[in-house]
């Protein structure tokens, strides 16, 4: 447990600093390029090589084999070019372009492989609290942007130091701190993160020559292969069925290799009307016969009591005995399964490959989460310059009221992220519905003006107030919707391995279009009406978004029930000879 406490709090470092120098700079470069000559034009293409650094990178944090490594990987890349960042200061005119440009791309790429690992470990060190694990991550991005604002500007103006190089230096030397404790302490579980198409050709294989031998009897209780299971749901055969006499139990087991008592599966009445419920009971029946499966290979004899009730119709599963003879179950589903959770797998099998995204991207779900998820993003980077420009020029707020104006969204961001974490009234699903609806909503406080409103500045307040919770809730929630549409295909380690290297690549690839999308409209049509129009897109994706979400919720349960039918059928069967 305090080995677990220990990464999860190298992981909080870790995201919490991720993008700390990108924060940390954004209110000083621009005036000091400015100052050096540089047009707007020429600073605009300058801060979009930190997105640009950040796309290029994600393909090849899927491509190491450790996400330790890749931490410590970006890490380096981080230390180094934020000092590049802060003796840039120093050069002039072509070099400094050059420099800025290369150091950004570097620091990109850097909180590419700090970010993605981060949120890919989570599932290795706990199994069932994932969500909210990630909320909590998202409150450490949020406390490292307003620490590396506020903290190194107080820093500076105490010791009199360039407010522009104090942040690089000391960014620089937490960089440095951190790759000590991680390359120290950050070591993960062995535990497998999916199977790779080497692993299943090797697995099919020995699979293939399990079918051909012969499964041994012994006595009076079998347990029969069984092909035509449906979703890797496994059945167990039986012949005999004994007293639960411990004193008649022990005889038995002399002349008998198998005993099963009683094996009940889950309802399919709370299949119908508790899809989440069902799921949760067949994951957990899966889990105890993969459990009985392991043991009786390593030639242990087990006993399983007070298996948990899923609902008051199913009757609790008895004791499962077996002795040191060993059952041969080779269903290729179960064994591919065993292989995924607890066989050992070799360092090349946590590579994510060309061909898992692509086959990963057929699904519907997943492309309209994801596009979604890049117009938020194109969104929420592309209009905030030129929103900072209507509050200076109609609401005639100066720099520093604008920059607090600002960190309003950054706290509502924070709260919303730790309600993400700490409640447990809503379903993930609806929080993050509830979540789009009222960013779609904020966008109209944007423009009063158009709704023939007072141009009050309460307005503003209010919407950034509420898009500051939207977005909280968008980005808690965002990896564990990706990971919810691939988990079946290639498990839930490598789902949320690919979760993360989607959220890095969309937001910066929305980091890096929305800025030139939101300007062509602003200068066509105005920033309000830009805004108006962006709230439309947002509520137009939120009803697709649900459109496509209730299909596949539609699919799964009719496809659950008729699997937890042909179970039900098929114990009943079994239970009758």
């Amino acid at each position: 447990m305090q080995q677990y406490r220990t990464l999860f709090i190298i992981l909080f470092d870790l995201v919490a600093i991720s993008d700390s120098v990108y924060t940390a700079l954004l209110p000083y470069f621009s005036p000091m390029a400015i100052d050096k000559g540089f047009s707007e034009t020429e600073i605009g293409i300058m801060l979009a090589f930190y997105p640009i650094g950040s796309v290029i990178a994600t393909p090849f944090v899927a491509l190491c084999n450790s996400k330790r490594k890749a931490i410590l990987i970006g890490l380096i890349q981080s230390a180094i070019a934020t000092i590049g960042m802060g003796i840039s200061k120093f050069t002039e005119d072509g070099l400094f372009f050059g420099l800025s440009c290369i150091f950004r791309v570097i620091i990109g790429s850097g909180a590419s492989f700090l970010l993605i690992p981060s949120y890919a470990s989570l599932p290795i060190l706990y199994k069932e609290d994932v969500t909210q694990k990630i909320a909590i991550l998202e409150i450490g991005h949020c406390i490292g942007r307003l620490i590396s604002t506020g903290f190194f500007t107080m820093i500076a103006q105490l010791i009199q130091f360039d407010t522009y190089q104090l942040p690089c230096y000391g960014l620089s030397a937490i960089y440095i701190i951190s790759y000590l404790f991680t390359y120290k302490y950050f070591y993960l579980p062995e535990v497998s993160e999916g199977i790779s198409p080497k692993k299943i050709q090797k697995d099919n294989s020995q699979i293939h020559q399990n079918d051909n031998s012969q499964i041994h009897q012994n006595g009076n209780s079998q347990i029969y292969q069984n092909d035509d299971l449906n979703q890797s749901q496994q059945q167990l055969q039986h012949k005999d069925v004994l007293n639960q006499s411990n004193q008649n139990a022990e005889d038995h087991l002399q002349r008998h290799n198998t005993t099963i008592k009683n094996l009940e599966v889950p309802s399919q009445n709370i299949m119908k009307k508790y899809s989440s419920n069902g799921k949760k009971a067949i994951i957990k029946w899966q889990t105890q016969i993969r459990q009985i499966i392991k043991q009786k290979r390593e030639g242990k004899q087990l006993t399983i009591h007070d298996f948990t009730k899923i609902n008051n119709n199913q009757q609790q599963i008895n004791n499962l005995n077996f002795d040191k003879s060993g059952i041969k179950m080779m269903n290729k589903n179960t064994q591919l399964e065993l292989n995924q959770e607890q066989g050992d797998i070799e360092e090349g099998d946590s590579k994510l490959e060309t061909k898992d995204y692509i086959d990963i991207f057929k699904n519907k779900s997943l492309q309209v989460t994801f596009i979604f998820f890049f117009w938020l993003s194109a969104l929420e980077n592309g209009l905030r310059p030129f929103l900072a420009n209507e509050l200076g020029i109609y609401y005639d707020l100066s720099q520093y009221n604008i920059s607090y104006l600002f960190m309003i969204a950054i706290f509502t961001y924070l709260l919303s992220a730790i309600l993400v974490a700490r409640q447990t009234y809503f379903q993930e699903q609806t929080l993050f519905k509830l979540g789009m609806w009222i960013l779609g909503i904020s966008f109209f406080f944007y423009c009063p003006r158009i709704f023939k409103l007072p141009q009050l500045i309460y307005f503003i307040i209010f919407g950034e107030l509420i898009r500051g919770i939207s977005l909280g809730i968008g980005c808690a929630l965002f990896i564990p919707n990706i990971t919810d549409s691939c988990i079946d295909k290639i498990g839930i380690c490598k789902a949320n391995l690919i979760g993360a290297n989607l959220y890095q690549f969309g937001w910066s690839l929305g980091d890096i279009f929305g800025p030139i999308i939101c300007g062509a409209f602003v200068e066509q049509i105005g920033y309000e009406l830009t805004t108006l129009c962006s709230g439309f897109v947002i509520i137009v994706f939120t009803i697709i978004y649900l459109i496509f979400r209730k299909n596949k919720q539609y699919v799964v349960q009719v496809s659950t029930i008729s699997t937890i039918e042909n179970i039900n059928n098929q114990v009943t069967l079994n239970n009758d000879n």
